[in-house]
């Protein structure tokens, strides 16, 4: 066993030890919260705890792919965050919670919940560095309030966390204690984070196969259609395509909205004439190739994600490239992402599956 004192912030872990259950890390990006992490898991273990992990940091993800909310159950000590194997995780189908603020709510509570299931001794929620406008404010107090950590951890360089915090630091149940960030914490370009998302994309998708999926069995939500809605005839179909000048393969009004498939993404034009068409108030062109998708099972258990390649629903049938290994009948629900993954890294992937 690693002495206590070889521990940094030493008395946080053991007042976290001794009275916590939740800790909820809050900092800007770049301030040694995942390094945290790795020492505070090991104090842990250390004492004989069995700690949940769930990462929210959906851009910059240790704990499974980039667009999801990973969580993990850990025993022993770790050498790295980037060892642990992700456990479950809930597919946010982004990069960036903005957009997204239902997706990150919904996700880090059920990933929660999933953990204390587990009856974790002791639980470590980390999240992004979206901190600083009004969106990353109201998103951070809305996550606290929702999870009720007795632990929130503060990595400020200066006062920029006080707009979060303040909303808690009177309330006693909140222990709100205020990390050092070390002067060996550098910053990250954002070209090495976007080289770190590839690398972790690939991995993930270094062993996948081609997935067809029955949509007259199959369930979808999320950014593009929403099943219930009405499919377009062939006749409006050419009617749109002409007054748009580009050929549209597939239109379906769902409510107050339009949505048309498109080869590419363009500027629709005359948008007043199809919406007064339509009677619809929202006129949406979609390109859904390449865009990530969630595959979700019986129990509303997210299993894998996946990469459009086909998607024909006046055929209902839906092509993926996805590592998931079950029956593709296991595969109960689809939710459609809003990131589409760069050509470069689909082409990689599709070679070396190849």
């Amino acid at each position: 066993m690693i002495p206590e004192k070889d521990y940094e912030d030493e008395e946080v872990f053991r007042e976290f030890a001794n009275n916590g259950k939740i800790a909820f890390l809050l900092g800007d990006v770049d301030t040694g919260k995942t390094t945290f992490i790795k020492n505070m898991v090991n104090y842990l273990a250390d004492k004989g705890l069995k700690i949940g992990i769930v990462d929210g940091d959906i851009g910059q993800s240790s704990i499974g792919p980039p667009s999801t909310i990973g969580f993990s159950l850990i025993e022993n000590k770790i050498k790295s965050i980037e060892d642990i194997q992700v456990k479950s995780f809930y597919f946010v189908g982004a990069i960036s919670p903005v957009k997204h603020l239902l997706p990150c709510v919904v996700g880090i509570k059920k990933m929660v919940d999933y953990g204390l299931s587990l009856s974790a001794d002791r639980l470590i929620i980390d999240t992004t560095g979206f901190v600083r406008d009004s969106t990353g404010i109201a998103l951070k107090q809305a996550k606290i309030e929702l999870l009720r950590p007795d632990f929130i951890l503060s990595f400020s360089r200066k006062s920029e966390l006080e707009p979060i915090l303040s909303s808690f630091r009177y309330i006693s149940y909140y222990k709100i204690r205020d990390i050092k960030i070390s002067n060996e914490v550098s910053r990250k370009s954002p070209d090495f984070r976007s080289s770190e998302r590839e690398r972790k994309f690939l991995s993930y998708f270094n062993k996948s196969r081609k997935l067809r999926l029955n949509l007259q069995t199959t369930g979808l939500s999320g950014a593009f259609f929403m099943k219930g809605g009405t499919p377009l005839h062939t006749n409006d179909l050419r009617w749109i395509s002409g007054v748009v000048d580009f050929p549209v393969s597939y239109a379906e009004k769902a409510g107050d909205r339009l949505i048309i498939q498109m080869p590419h993404l363009c500027e629709l034009k005359n948008l007043y004439e199809i919406k007064t068409r339509y009677g619809v108030s929202d006129v949406v062109s979609i390109d859904p190739l390449l865009h990530l998708t969630g595959c979700i099972g019986e129990d509303d258990e997210h299993l894998s994600i996946g990469v459009i390649t086909d998607f024909r629903p006046k055929n209902n049938l839906l092509e993926i490239l996805s590592p998931f290994s079950g029956s593709v009948q296991s595969i109960k629900r689809i939710h459609f992402g809003s990131y589409k993954l760069p050509e470069d890294i689909y082409s990689h992937i599709n070679e070396v599956r190849l």
